[in-house]
C-alpha cells in the first residue's frame, strides 16, 4: 500500500529535505517527484518517479524520452511531461554558458560539439 507523501514525517518529505539539506541530499527519484508534484490514486510521487527512473533504466535515458512518450503513460499526462522534459533541458542549457561557445570552423569541430549532444537521441534530429 502506498503511503502518501504527506503522511511522512517532515524530515523525510523532499520539499522539505531539500530546504533543510539542499538538492545535492535528495536522491534521483526525490527531484524527480519534486517536479511531478503529486502521484495518481494509490502510488505516491514518489513511487511515480522511482517507477520512471526504473522503466527507463536510468535519467540519462529518462533525459531523452519525448513528451509525448511520457504524457501517455498512466499519472503522467501532458503537463508533467512538458515539465520533466523543461526540467532536462534546462539543465542542459545551464552548463553550457553562451558567452563560451566554442568556434566551429572545420567538421572535426562540429563533430566533437555534436556527437555528444545526439548521442542518446532515439530518434533523428537535426
Amino acid at each position: 500500500m502506498s503511503v502518501p507523501i504527506a503522511s511522512l514525517p517532515l524530515a523525510q518529505r523532499p520539499r522539505e529535505r531539500l530546504l533543510m539539506l539542499g538538492p545535492h541530499a535528495l536522491s534521483d527519484g526525490e527531484l524527480l517527484a519534486l517536479l511531478l508534484g503529486q502521484g495518481t490514486r494509490g502510488r505516491s510521487a514518489l513511487e511515480v518517479a522511482a517507477q520512471l527512473i526504473g522503466d527507463y533504466g536510468g535519467l540519462a535515458e529518462l533525459a531523452s524520452a519525448r513528451p509525448e512518450e511520457l504524457a501517455a503513460r498512466v499519472g503522467i499526462g501532458p503537463a508533467k511531461a512538458a515539465t520533466v522534459v523543461a526540467a532536462f533541458h534546462l539543465g542542459t542549457r545551464s552548463r553550457t554558458p553562451t558567452d563560451s561557445l566554442p568556434q566551429l570552423s572545420t567538421p572535426e569541430d562540429i563533430a566533437a560539439v555534436a556527437i555528444p549532444l545526439f548521442a542518446g537521441a532515439r530518434v533523428e534530429r537535426l
